[in-house]
C-alpha cells in the first residue's frame, strides 16, 4: 500500500483531473480489502468524453497517478462510477491540491505559466466522479510495475 506521505501526495495528483478525494466506503477504517471511495474532480470541459461514458451507464474505471519529480506512479482501478455535483465546501481543499501540483511540477522546472495552465479550472464547471476502488497496482517504471499492490483485491 501507499504510506502516509504517498497518499496525500496522490490525493491530488492528476493531469486530465483536478484532484482525489480518497474517504472510507461508508465510514469504514482504511484496512486491506476495504473498498475506498475515491472522489476525482473533473472540469467537464477537459473531461466530457469520460463523462460521457459515466452518463452512458459506464461504471468501471481505471485511474492513472503520477508524482512528477520521481515517477512514483499507481493505478487505481474501481467500479460503480457516478456522478456527483461539485460542493462547495469543496473547493479550500481542490485549491490546496492544486497548490501542491503546482509545486510538484516546480520541482521538475515545469512550475508557473506551465503549471498555472495545466490545472487553471473555473469552479462552475466542475463535476465529482466518485468511485469505489477495488485494487491498486504499480506503474512505476521498472520491474515491478504491473504488480498489484498488497492490501488491494
Amino acid at each position: 500500500m501507499l504510506n502516509k506521505r504517498e497518499s496525500a501526495c496522490f490525493r491530488s495528483s492528476t493531469v486530465s483531473w483536478l484532484m482525489l478525494i480518497g474517504q472510507p466506503r461508508n465510514g469504514l477504517s482504511k484496512v486491506a480489502n476495504t473498498l475506498i471511495r475515491i472522489d476525482m474532480i473533473l472540469d467537464e470541459a477537459v473531461a466530457s468524453s469520460l463523462l460521457a461514458l459515466v452518463k452512458a451507464g459506464r461504471q468501471e474505471v481505471a485511474l492513472v497517478a503520477s508524482r512528477p519529480s520521481d515517477l512514483r506512479t499507481v493505478q487505481i482501478k474501481g467500479g460503480e462510477a457516478r456522478l456527483q455535483p461539485f460542493q462547495l465546501s469543496w473547493l479550500d481543499e481542490l485549491e490546496q491540491g492544486v497548490r501542491g501540483r503546482r509545486d510538484e511540477l516546480a520541482k521538475i522546472e515545469f512550475g508557473g505559466s506551465y503549471a498555472a495552465t495545466l490545472y487553471h479550472f473555473n469552479a462552475d464547471s466542475l463535476v465529482c466522479l466518485r468511485f469505489d476502488a477495488s485494487a491498486v497496482y504499480e506503474q512505476t517504471p521498472g520491474p515491478k510495475a504491473g504488480q498489484q499492490l498488497a492490501g488491494t483485491s
